[in-house]
């Protein structure tokens, strides 16, 4: 989900410069909806979800920056008082994602409703508890609007359309190379975590290996 990977860089500028459709946003909030699931099953609150870190690979979102993250959990074992506190800080990354969505200039019905759907979700406490959880019924959502928005599948961001990497995106829907979020465990139903340390010996071989293939410069440091 996150990773050193060639990210594309228009998507941050057509951002800056409201220069996103409908279908766009209503990609955006797709994917931030499975990212955040993803993240949140393990344990973590990004606490900074903004444009600025969030960018896509051909059509396929990535959230970057996790400097200001925190562990939703300060004990392997995870009672209903500690699950609360989880379910708190994981609304906390989904209001600073509603905030800044709310001020696009581009809005229409479908995605008002899925930005109020999104709202609905964080303030009734009721939805917690479903057998479904609140990530995937609004990731059902946002697919039947975009279905419903008359687009066709699969859909692709704007920016994507009649260039070479057109063809790479519609191949990649085909072998599914994100992780579904059907099978993303519900981060409200966790009754244990275990933190692992960070490796960054993994991570120092990585750059040595884009700094000798030419994709970093040799400056770049961890």
């Amino acid at each position: 989900m996150m990773g050193i990977t060639l990210l594309d860089q228009d998507f941050d500028q057509d951002y800056y410069f409201g220069q996103l459709n409908t279908v766009d946003n209503l990609i955006l909030c797709k994917e931030f909806v499975r990212i955040s699931k993803y993240i949140h099953s393990y344990g973590i609150q990004h606490k900074d979800i903004a444009s600025r870190n969030i960018m896509f690979r051909r059509n396929n979102g990535f959230i970057i920056d996790f400097n200001r993250a925190e562990k939703m959990y300060n004990k392997p074992k995870i009672d209903s008082s500690a699950r609360q506190a989880g379910i708190q800080f994981a609304k906390n990354d989904w209001i600073s994602f509603l905030q800044f969505m709310e001020n696009r200039n581009e809005r229409n019905d479908n995605l008002s409703r899925v930005l109020a759907e999104m709202r609905n979700h964080i303030y009734d406490e009721s939805k917690v508890n479903d057998k479904k959880s609140s990530y995937d019924q609004i990731y059902e959502m946002i697919e039947k609007e975009m279905n419903a928005y008359g687009m066709g599948q699969p859909t692709l961001c704007h920016w994507l359309y009649g260039t070479e990497n057109e063809a790479v995106a519609r191949r990649e829907f085909k072998v599914n190379l994100t992780v579904p979020i059907s099978s993303i465990a519900n981060p409200f139903k966790l009754t244990r975590i275990q933190y692992s340390e960070v490796d960054f010996k993994h991570f120092n071989k990585k750059i040595s290996q884009l700094k000798k293939q030419g994709l970093l410069p040799s400056r770049s440091r961890l």
